[in-house]
């Protein structure tokens, strides 16, 4: 009977061994499948986390756009808005009336020769072809017509001087156009304040 009944518990020991094993691979297997529910969930969770990521990250790149491209409107307005004082200024300049294109001359004439730039050199003057006869008057007025060797017309400037030295290595522009562009330049930030705020 004993070995009987040994085998009995043996027979049992394997059918609950096998139930054993048969419950562990059915858990395992539903383990693996847990963990691969789990596993794609985080990545569906991770796949919408880069998409709001990269839709946030359009969104500012997209506003970033916007304020560079409203910046340059901007900034191209001013542009026009100084292009056009600039161009205003020029016509006025170049309609001034012989009286004050006489003066205008003498007054720039006076300042370049009393930077001291040239000193005791022989000097050459540039000036817009409607101010040649003024220029000569203005130098004999100034009594500089032995320092002027030569008084020539430029066709690119609409008013004002320049005088450079006659071997070339001395230049002073004081045309209206470079003066203006000084002016300009130095009242930027200020003209840009009173126009734009």
């Amino acid at each position: 009977m004993s070995s009987a009944m040994e085998r009995l518990h043996q027979a049992v020991i394997e059918k609950t061994r096998a139930e054993a094993e048969k419950i562990i691979r059915e858990a395992e297997i539903r383990a693996r499948e847990i963990v691969e529910e789990a596993r794609r969930r985080k990545m569906q969770e991770i796949e919408e986390m880069r998409k709001r990521i990269r839709d946030e990250i359009q969104y500012d790149v997209r506003i970033a756009e916007a304020k560079i491209r409203a910046r340059h409107i901007i900034a191209q307005a001013k542009n026009d808005v100084f292009n056009h004082l600039r161009e205003r200024i020029l016509r006025e300049l170049s309609s001034l009336s012989p009286e004050l294109r006489r003066e205008s001359i003498k007054n720039i004439l006076r300042e370049v020769l009393s930077s001291g730039v040239f000193s005791d050199q022989k000097l050459r003057i540039y000036v817009a072809r409607q101010d040649l006869n003024i220029t000569r008057e203005v130098v004999e007025e100034l009594g500089i017509g032995d320092k002027v060797i030569e008084i020539l017309p430029l066709d690119s400037i609409i008013g004002g001087v320049i005088v450079q030295s006659i071997d070339g290595s001395i230049r002073i522009d004081a045309s209206y156009e470079r003066r203006l562009e000084l002016v300009l330049s130095k009242r930027a930030a200020r003209l840009n304040l009173e126009l734009f705020g």
